[in-house]
């Protein structure tokens, strides 16, 4: 069974750019060595899937971030799109040799790499699988093949929860606050930076 990951990279980080000099926060250093915020996120990704089955979703509009994906030796599509749904369906569309997919968003530099281990082995049985740490759902999502016709229709700023709400979800409990801490303003990365 072949499980691969769409690294979703494709926002235009709007918000953290009004607050921070036009800088896209996927771009913004997020640790000691000055590691940009997406290069974290695939990191973590990378200790699970093998840089052939991680897919880094960009957007035309953003072609710094693309640049900095296209260094990680993974595939990457570089899409035109409307929201995450768009983002979503084309990623899929061209990803459907593979037999499940987990979809990881690149604002999660703070997500445990074991949380995403616990998603891909779930994804051995069941349809849906996502962590939920307290009580909250969490990243990264993953579906199994038989989902792909419904993640192909989706479109706009709409995601997945649709999906999500129609069928069954195998909830994966852990310790990982990462697993809900995506980056949407400087000051939510300050929470966390020592």
């Amino acid at each position: 069974m072949t499980i691969g990951l769409l690294l979703m990279a494709a926002g235009h980080s709007q918000r953290f750019k009004y607050a921070n000099k036009g800088i896209h926060k996927l771009l913004y250093p997020c640790d000691a060595s000055n590691t940009a915020m997406l290069e974290i996120t695939y990191q973590k990704a990378h200790t699970i899937f093998s840089m052939d089955n991680i897919c880094i979703v960009t957007n035309q509009d953003e072609p710094k971030v693309h640049a900095l994906a296209s260094q990680f030796n993974s595939p990457t599509l570089q899409i035109q799109s409307h929201g995450l749904g768009d983002s979503i369906a084309q990623a899929v569309t061209v990803n459907q040799s593979w037999d499940a997919l987990l979809i990881l968003h690149g604002d999660l530099p703070f997500i445990q790499s074991p949380t995403i281990q616990k998603v891909y082995e779930a994804m051995q049985h069941h349809v849906i699988a996502r962590p939920i740490y307290h009580g909250q759902f969490g990243h990264p999502v993953g579906f199994q093949k038989s989902l792909y016709p419904q993640l192909m229709a989706l479109q706009g700023d709409q995601g997945a929860s649709q999906i999500l709400k129609k069928f069954p979800v195998m909830s994966l409990p852990v310790e990982d606050q990462g697993s809900i801490q995506d980056i949407d303003h400087p000051q939510d990365l300050m929470k966390h930076l020592p």
